[in-house]
């Protein structure tokens, strides 16, 4: 195994080529595959220190490979297995769960405090916002056709809808009153109708 390849392109044949440092190129892949697959404690010290050598070695030889015009099969697999080998030596050797746990501790708290005064500008007229809409409705409910848009509009009306209704079944129940489930059933927030009608007195009766 060496580190150089110390051929003549001119006088260079493919399969001497491919004979002289495939088994370079097999152990290389061999070693790169075992870390891949569990971790680089996995290899012993001398495939350590041989991981190196080998992906110089491979390199000099995609190297003499581009230069002499070889098969595009080899220039693909060589190049293929540089860019494996430089990954694992020069690349970034956290897990994907490490990762994330920095941003969650490092990463995002360092940004906001970077941008603390633009969070907190956004952050009050986020919440100014939503109070402001919150008290133009309350005080003119005109206003939540204005501020909700009409797809959201139907699904808030009949949510709306449904919970005084479940309040009044309940008021109804405590006064010594059964309320029909089926008083209900018609406005779910699931229906696609509008439904106006609520809770009527017909549709409670005394508890026995």
């Amino acid at each position: 195994m060496s580190a150089f390849v110390d051929i003549a392109p001119p006088l260079l044949n493919a399969s001497r080529f491919r004979a002289a440092h495939e088994q370079d190129w097999t152990r290389l892949e061999s070693l790169l595959g075992r870390i891949e697959k569990r971790s680089v404690r996995v290899l012993s010290d001398n495939d350590l220190l041989a991981l190196p050598l080998l992906y110089r070695s491979t390199l000099s030889s995609l190297s003499v490979a581009r230069e002499t015009s070889l098969d595009r099969a080899l220039v693909a697999y060589l190049e293929q297995l540089c860019a494996r080998a430089y990954f694992q030596l020069y690349g970034v050797s956290d897990s994907a769960w490490r990762d994330l746990g920095r941003f969650f501790t490092r990463g995002w708290p360092t940004a906001v405090a970077t941008l603390w005064r633009e969070t907190l500008v956004m952050a009050f007229l986020t919440v100014a916002g939503a109070v402001a809409a919150y008290m133009l409705v309350r005080a003119d409910p005109t206003w939540f056709a204005s501020l909700v848009p009409p797809g959201w509009r139907a699904g808030a009306i009949r949510a709306r809808r449904w919970q005084r209704c479940v309040r009044r079944c309940t008021r109804a129940r405590t006064t010594g009153w059964a309320c029909s489930r089926a008083s209900c059933s018609a406005i779910t927030p699931k229906s696609r109708s509008s439904p106006s009608r609520s809770v009527s007195p017909s549709s409670c009766r005394p508890r026995c």
